[in-house]
């Protein structure tokens, strides 16, 4: 596969304080990527980094061989790179309507922005239900629905996600999870941040280990599933 997303001896820190160091890393176009590592590692800080939101950084971030790494972030946005964020950042006094609104700020457009709510609505017949609710009376896995269904707005080639299963029950979960599938399927690569490292491996085509922010392993889901540390400290057996 061509690679969408590249980053180049990447660096990043908050201030002085160094969090990620040198890291290399390649998206694959149409694919599922997954970055797994215990709390602290830096996973959230790359997908900021690539975002280009809080974090100071050093290296090149490379989209569609473009250098992006200079851009603010409605360029990044304008390019084709979304982000859902953790703690799902829905504007919980407005409602699920004006949030998707919000998410199509850069189309320009009101066909293009009517044609985003409704791939929304469409992957998320509940948000289509409460388009007049307030986001903040929505249960968590509906905000991440809602928070997903932003992210889709500008009809993105690439989402950023961290952590969709957090603090959601089974059963919403897999519910996430399969709609995160279809939207792959319709051609939207992911690149996923996830503690549950047994649902992140069962949809990614590939996956990225870090440590202290750094990246000691990456390659296909497949075989770092068949890897015996890989199962001892990822996936517990």
């Amino acid at each position: 596969m061509t690679v969408l997303l590249k980053l180049d001896e990447v660096s990043a820190s908050y201030g002085d304080v160094g969090v990620l160091s040198r890291v290399n890393l390649q998206v694959s176009r149409g694919g599922i990527t997954a970055i797994l590592g215990a709390n602290g590692a830096g996973k959230t800080t790359m997908l900021r980094t690539i975002f280009n939101v809080l974090v100071r950084r050093q290296g090149r971030v490379l989209f569609e061989g473009e250098d992006i790494t200079h851009m603010r972030t409605p360029q990044v946005v304008r390019l084709g790179i979304t982000h859902v964020p953790d703690g799902r950042g829905t504007f919980a006094q407005l409602s699920v309507e004006d949030n998707l609104l919000l998410g199509g700020y850069t189309l320009g457009s009101s066909t293009l922005v009517r044609k985003g709510m409704e791939r929304a609505y469409d992957l998320f017949p509940r948000l289509r239900e409460r388009s007049r609710q307030q986001a903040g009376t929505l249960s968590g896995g509906e905000q991440q629905m809602l928070a997903i269904g932003r992210a889709l707005m500008p009809n993105p080639k690439l989402i950023l996600l961290d952590e969709p299963s957090f603090g959601l029950a089974p059963q919403i979960v897999a519910e996430i999870f399969k709609t995160l599938k279809d939207i792959n399927q319709a051609g939207v690569s992911l690149l996923l941040v996830e503690q549950n490292a047994k649902i992140a491996l069962s949809v990614a085509s590939h996956v990225c280990l870090i440590e202290t922010g750094e990246v000691i392993r990456s390659g296909p889901a497949d075989e770092l599933k068949g890897d015996e540390t890989v199962r001892k400290v990822y996936l517990g057996y």
